[in-house]
């Protein structure tokens, strides 16, 4: 009876790794949507320095009473193109500050059941964060580690306040330690990084290491749609760029160390961090893209989009359904630009996703396990 269960369990890890295989060699079909970044308001109290979304409402208080309802966001989900959506980020803006938030994480939830859910947080109000993250656990029941909350810590102290316009460092940690202490939830630590805060990068990680936090890093980048600016600086000096690389090698290694097998082979996230500071210093594409295909960004008005850093609108779900939007002649003709390489990024809501279907990471992650086996043995 032991041999038994003992082989449905090899036959079942094999299933599974030959799933990823698969997913990894054969490209996405555009009816087979897996991954949304939708910005659920523009309501924001934090003032950042590399992003504008928290002047749109200051600049136009009307813009607030534009945003899709619950109602609406749930028929613009229940298209049959999105019923395999696997990853979910609710973003903003402030997503706390959203008066239904709860409502709608709980729909996404139960909705979606197989599906992660990210939220994203500047963490400038740990009482509301923590009431409604209380209300998702209790109300919702949500099955343990489905809930990602990625809270902004970009610098030690006065450095992060810096970046985030705004006293709220302690905050930060404050939120990070409730969203522990509630149980069920995931938790990490997202660090953008600029040229007034890289020398905090390896600190801000082990701070987070040290507490069992998951920790993830990009770029400042321009986005009209979702950061509101495009004035972000891009060239760096070579030797600070040395400097990040090399910060970014130590945490993608000891990131893939973590890892058991066979989840170190598949992983994207150790790739995505050592080619960060490359892309950097010679912006191109470095992979195949999907967004726009496997994909796309819903902005906080129904304006459908690729992915967050092309500003090419597809069409309104207001005036059109989802599926006349995907599936329409501007939307191919788009995809087609994406594929012709005519526009390049590296940021983590985009390449990530689409990392997850090239062979490039699995071929890098057993070269450094082999590097790391023979360094240890030695």
């Amino acid at each position: 009876m032991t041999e038994h269960a003992g082989d449905r369990g090899l036959l079942a890890k094999l299933e599974r790794v030959s799933a990823r295989l698969r997913e990894r060699i054969l490209p996405p079909r555009v009816d087979e949507v897996r991954h949304v970044n939708f910005a659920i308001t523009f309501l924001c109290n934090s003032r950042c320095r590399m992003c504008d979304i928290w002047t749109l409402y200051r600049k136009d208080r009307a813009r607030a009473h534009a945003e899709l309802t619950l109602e609406e966001i749930q028929c613009v989900f229940r298209s049959p193109l999105l019923r395999g959506l696997c990853s979910i980020a609710l973003t903003g803006g402030e997503v706390f500050l959203r008066r239904d938030f709860v409502e709608i994480c709980g729909f996404f939830l139960t909705d979606f059941p197989r599906a992660t859910i990210t939220i994203p947080t500047g963490a400038i109000n740990p009482e509301l964060n923590a009431r409604a993250l209380h209300r998702i656990l209790t109300e919702y029941r949500p099955e343990p580690g489905r809930l990602y909350l990625s809270v902004s810590l970009d610098g030690i102290g006065e450095v992060h306040d810096r970046q985030r316009g705004i006293r709220v460092y302690e905050k930060a940690w404050r939120v990070i330690d409730e969203a522990l202490a509630l149980g069920g939830i995931r938790v990490g630590v997202s660090f953008t990084i600029t040229r007034e805060n890289w020398r905090d990068l390896e600190r801000v990680y082990e701070l987070a290491r040290a507490r069992g936090l998951g920790f993830n890093a990009q770029f400042a980048q321009n986005s009209e749609t979702y950061y509101a600016r495009t004035d972000v600086e891009a060239a760096w000096p070579i030797e600070d760029l040395h400097e990040i690389a090399r910060a970014l090698e130590r945490i993608a290694a000891e990131h893939l160390d973590r890892l058991p097998w066979p989840r170190r082979m598949f992983d994207v996230q150790a790739y995505y961090l050592r080619r960060m500071a490359a892309y950097q210093a010679h912006p191109r594409r470095l992979f195949t893209c999907y967004s726009g295909t496997q994909s796309f960004y819903l902005d906080p008005y129904g304006n459908v989009y690729p992915c967050v850093i092309l500003s090419k609108r597809l069409g309104n779900v207001r005036e059109r359904s989802f599926e006349e939007i995907w599936l329409s002649p501007e939307a191919e003709r788009i995809r087609r630009s994406i594929a012709a390489r005519e526009c390049a990024c590296w940021t983590a809501c985009e390449a990530m996703p689409s990392l997850g279907r090239s062979l490039r990471p699995i071929w890098e992650n057993m070269r450094a396990f082999r590097v790391n086996r023979k360094r240890r043995s030695g």
